[in-house]
């Protein structure tokens, strides 16, 4: 018998905008911000990554400006568009692309060229050639590049590995390529008041911390054990809430429901009536009635 051949399973792999996409469209969208994730450019592909869109007024609100990093909060535009590099390496496909993206966009939109910008986002550094055929140069903000180039002035760079340490910059770091900046975002981020943002960026945030340090997943050498979605880090974020709770004790769990107003909330909605109240002796279950 003629041995047959399987073809080849296609791999897998993580599409890292994706995630960027839905980390930011759980943070931006309640602050009136629009997310969209690979939108069409045009009638039929290409497809850029990432789209941020302001629905209302002709500049960024204040707390707007608090969760965009540098670079994209100092923009006036209203339609900014996001290529996002994580594994891959910036170069000059990256940057036709970018322009052709702009280009379109604006042609299919019927927006002014002002209030369109298009940014390349990278994990890493590019290589010092590639910055120099593409004049691209540092700014007056760390981690945010300038082109000399008619083509790319307008197409900053950011790269996040070098951006400024601070909050609203952290965000967006909690994808940069180096392993201690993105531990140094999600520590900076977990003293945030988080009051301020939805329950649900605190599960995707909670998994991607969870996720992004677990052994086998190592971005510092573009390793990853497993493919990562939205839908799994959403849910990793999910059972690591449930777990921490479960390990609470009694009291300490109280504790919390005294302390804090979001945690409060948190616990009410992940957990039973009966669930809460195991454990605490009946004359605590009373006290206050």
């Amino acid at each position: 018998m003629t041995p047959t051949h399987e073809p080849p399973q296609r791999v897998q792999k993580t599409q890292w905008h994706r995630l960027l996409g839905k980390h930011l469209e759980l943070l931006l969208t309640p602050v009136g911000i629009t997310v969209q994730t690979e939108p069409q450019v045009m009638s039929e592909p290409p497809k850029v990554d990432i789209l941020l869109l302001r629905r209302e007024g002709t500049a960024w609100t204040p707390i707007q400006t608090s969760l965009l990093p540098d670079g994209i909060r100092q923009s006036q535009a209203g339609h900014i568009l996001l290529e996002f590099k994580f594994t891959e390496s910036v170069n000059g496909q990256v940057m036709q692309q970018v322009i052709g993206y702009d280009y379109f966009y604006r042609q299919a939109q019927q927006v002014a060229a002002a209030d369109v910008q298009s940014f390349i986002v990278s994990s890493r550094k590019p290589r010092s050639h590639v910055l120099l055929t593409y004049g691209y140069r540092p700014s007056s903000y760390p981690g945010i590049y300038h082109s000399a180039n008619p083509l790319l002035h307008s197409i900053p760079l950011l790269v996040l590995n070098e951006l400024a340490l601070a909050q609203h910059n952290a965000f967006i770091q909690c994808f940069a390529s180096q392993r201690r900046i993105r531990e140094q975002a999600f520590r900076l981020l977990a003293q945030m008041d988080w009051q301020t943002v939805s329950d649900t960026f605190w599960d995707f945030f909670t998994g991607l911390r969870t996720t992004m340090t677990v052994k086998g997943v190592a971005m510092d050498n573009e390793i990853v054990s497993k493919v990562l979605t939205p839908e799994v880090v959403m849910e990793t974020g999910k059972q690591m809430r449930k777990a921490l709770l479960a390990n609470l004790t009694p009291q300490e769990i109280q504790q919390l429901l005294a302390s804090n107003e979001h945690i409060r909330k948190q616990v009410l909605a992940s957990t039973s009536p009966e669930e809460r109240l195991a454990g605490i002796p009946p004359e605590e279950r009373l006290a206050g009635i």
